[in-house]
């Protein structure tokens, strides 16, 4: 297994061994499992981003829009999770955590206004490493009582010691469950990220002199949405978020604009979020086989990919 599969692996656990996400798991697990059925091909695996607003509301009882709204964690976590399943095998691992990050991306991810730094939202972020050091790491057989993140310590932290930054594509993906965040927030966000000398006209400094987006590959870091979303729905089908915003603004967004839903005349569905923004990576999902058991891998990876293991 390459190492960039590894973080894949290490990244599904950090959602399952959340405790928000995981008093939810039992029941998204089930649902999921029943839409991809006995022997997932990729392209159903990747489907599987039209029905995640479907899997978050699964439950034996309605939720309320307040309910939900308090349930960012758990639809970034599911988020997340699926990425990580769809990017196996391919050049390109999503985390919620920093310490899965290279420490060179997070200094240029770094903001300052008025030099004091500034505390953004938890976007997941997105890494597609492009160069040719994604080294293979040999697991053994049995999994079950393995804490990857800790025994394979050494070996991402080698790997991120050999990226260089203009090896990287970035995005940063917000998850939201409310319709009405969705506007004005990660617009700006977006716009300070783009790698414009901001300095020069505000107080406003991301990364430093060595270390900033513009020495990523695309010289910038891509913003995306990602929303369930709660209530309104009507609205955001017509081209309107709550509080009557047009979404239109949102195509300002580098990533793209997207909900767990199928595609609408505004809104795409988040399977399309893979095509969207890395089109020059092989097929997402091939390495989804019989009954989850990934071919070239320990049977017991199945484990790790849909169950937490004590």
């Amino acid at each position: 297994m390459n190492v960039i599969s590894l973080l894949n692996i290490i990244n599904i656990q950090e959602c399952l061994y959340n405790q928000s996400f995981n008093k939810n798991w039992e029941r998204y697990n089930y649902y999921i499992k029943d839409y991809l059925g006995s022997y997932p091909t990729p392209s159903k695996v990747l489907s599987l981003g039209s029905e995640l607003s479907s899997v978050f509301f699964k439950s034996d009882s309605e939720r309320g829009q307040s309910e939900v709204a308090v349930s960012g964690n758990v639809w970034s976590r599911l988020i997340s999770w699926y990425l990580n399943i769809s990017f196996l095998g391919t050049n390109c691992w999503a985390t919620n955590s920093l310490n899965l990050v290279p420490p060179q991306l997070k200094r240029a991810l770094e903001l300052k206004m008025n030099g004091e730094k500034v505390s953004k939202s938890k976007e997941i972020i997105i890494i597609q490493y492009q160069g040719s050091n994604n080294n293979n790491v040999v697991l053994p057989n049995d999994l079950s009582s393995v804490n990857l993140k800790e025994t394979y310590k050494r070996h991402y932290y080698h790997f991120f010691e050999t990226i260089n930054l203009n090896e990287l594509k970035v995005i940063l993906l917000s998850p939201k469950t409310a319709a009405s965040d969705m506007l004005a927030i990660p617009l700006f966000w977006n716009f300070c990220y783009k790698g414009n000398q901001m300095d020069n006209v505000f107080d406003v400094k991301v990364g430093n002199s060595e270390e900033n987006p513009e020495c990523l590959i695309d010289k910038k870091v891509y913003y995306s949405i990602v929303t369930v979303p709660t209530g309104k729905e009507d609205k955001i089908k017509k081209g309107n978020i709550p509080g009557n915003a047009q979404i239109n603004k949102l195509q300002l967004l580098d990533g793209g604009f997207y909900w767990g839903r199928d595609s609408s005349n505004k809104v795409k569905s988040f399977d399309n979020f893979f095509q969207d923004n890395f089109q020059n990576t092989i097929l997402f999902g091939k390495e989804v086989s019989e009954n989850y058991e990934f071919i070239e891998y320990p049977k017991s990876i199945y484990y790790k990919l849909f169950n937490k293991l004590v």
